[in-house]
């Protein structure tokens, strides 16, 4: 039976779902949309906090033990290792999303006991009736430089994109519109790049770098597939794609390689860039996006992701 969410301890701890079983056994579930290698430190934090603190002692027996409950796609190996030498009592659950005979079902598999439970999530079909508030002038300015193709794919995108979350804001100024929250917490830019003639579109993605961070990529794409990414931490930059070196167009007199942290770059193919996060020990942002596709919708999905854990 759940007690709360998102409770927050004295020392700022926010614990996802406290429960209790028949016998008032206190029960601390963490949730991770994507593989974590701290989330047995932070059950074992919760943990200390709430022994010390005891809240809800009408509802917890706090005489018996207390059970940890880690729920994620999939574990990372660390936590195995954490485990084995803990005293505490954790449980780990792997879950997932699977479609059979056009219903949906929140599927969970214990990895110790095997145990298996399933349940079906209501779905209903979205409506076409969506509102979305009407595009700012500076989007309009924007889309009436480029063409009417170009124009009708990205307001698909602009669509999705406050489909996902009502609580996202369009942030505009005069060159550029920028989606995400005003506190510096963004997931994508739009911008019209007049060299080329056409879209600039910039989404937040994993930077090649051992401590995860996010940074402004610059996506190349077909509005179906990503074509090519690069690092651009602000304005349009001087990278460059394959194509456009090896046409020798857009090339100002200065060397370029390819480089996701240098200026004058050429910008990387999705499967490189994979690769350079993996090369680079860029171990949880690899473990994020090394089963992706190339599809722009996935990877704007991803970046939907990405900003919900960061807000």
């Amino acid at each position: 039976m759940p007690i709360a969410r998102q409770y927050r301890t004295s020392n700022n701890q926010i614990c996802d779902i406290l429960a209790v079983n028949n016998n008032r056994q206190l029960i601390i579930l963490e949730l991770k949309n994507t593989e974590n290698r701290y989330i047995i430190q932070q059950l074992t934090r919760y943990y200390d906090d709430l022994i010390k603190e005891k809240p809800f002692t009408d509802k917890i027996d706090y005489q018996q033990s207390v059970s940890l409950i880690a729920i994620t796609p999939s574990f990372h190996r660390d936590n195995f290792i954490d485990i084995k030498y803990h005293t505490l009592n954790f449980e780990l659950w792997k879950f997932k999303i699977i479609h059979q005979q056009e219903k949906f079902y929140f599927q969970l598999i214990a990895l110790t006991s095997k145990k298996e439970k399933k349940v079906i999530i209501p779905y209903q079909k979205p409506e076409d009736n969506l509102s979305i508030p009407n595009p700012p002038r500076a989007l309009l300015n924007i889309l009436s430089k480029c063409s009417q193709e170009e124009k009708d794919e990205f307001l698909k995108i602009r669509k999705y994109i406050f489909s996902v979350d009502y609580n996202i804001e369009e942030i505009s100024s005069t060159t550029k519109v920028i989606y995400g929250k005003n506190n510096h917490k963004f997931i994508a830019e739009i911008r019209f790049d007049s060299k080329r003639n056409n879209l600039a579109l910039f989404i937040w993605l994993p930077l090649v770098n051992k401590k995860y961070s996010v940074g402004r990529m610059r996506i190349w794409t077909d509005w179906k597939v990503i074509t090519d990414i690069g690092h651009i931490p602000k304005g349009l930059g001087s990278m460059i794609t394959w194509q456009e070196y090896k046409l020798k167009s857009l090339i100002p007199k200065k060397k370029f390689t390819v480089n996701p942290y240098r200026k004058s770059a050429i910008a990387m193919k999705f499967e490189l860039y994979k690769s350079w996060l993996q090369n680079r020990q860029c171990t949880q942002a690899y473990q994020e996006i090394k089963d992706k596709s190339n599809s722009l919708e996935e990877i704007i999905d991803y970046a939907i992701d990405i900003w919900h854990r960061k807000i």
